[in-house]
């Protein structure tokens, strides 16, 4: 077991090169990914602040469309409440013209 152990160090000398290696380059960039992490998070910072706002503005609107779809379909209430009451004077005078013409028939006849 000694045997394969002390086979093995050259292999964990090279794996150990290489980790030393990787470390250094890592510590190397730390710097820069550690500005990189603020740029980003006051990036981030500022975009969420225009995500809110547009949020508002998008309930805003949807709450102005609401209301002018209301408002739409109360006038055409209205419009087709106006065109009954027409149709109805409408009916109205006409049974008065007809009671007049029946009337004035009559009285000629007597």
């Amino acid at each position: 077991m000694q045997a394969e152990l002390e086979a093995k160090l050259p292999v964990l000398a090279v794996a150990k090169k290489d980790t030393d290696s990787l470390m250094k380059t890592i510590q190397e960039k730390l710097p820069t990914v550690q500005e990189m992490k603020k740029t980003v998070g006051a990036e981030a910072a500022e975009v969420q602040i225009v995500a809110d706002a547009t949020a508002k503005m998008a309930a805003e609107c949807e709450a102005d469309l609401a209301e002018a779809m209301f408002v739409a379909g109360t006038d055409s209430l209205l419009d087709t409440f106006f065109s009954f009451k027409f149709l109805l004077e409408l009916l109205c005078c006409s049974e008065l013209w007809f009671v007049l013409q029946i009337s004035i028939i009559v009285f000629s006849i007597s």
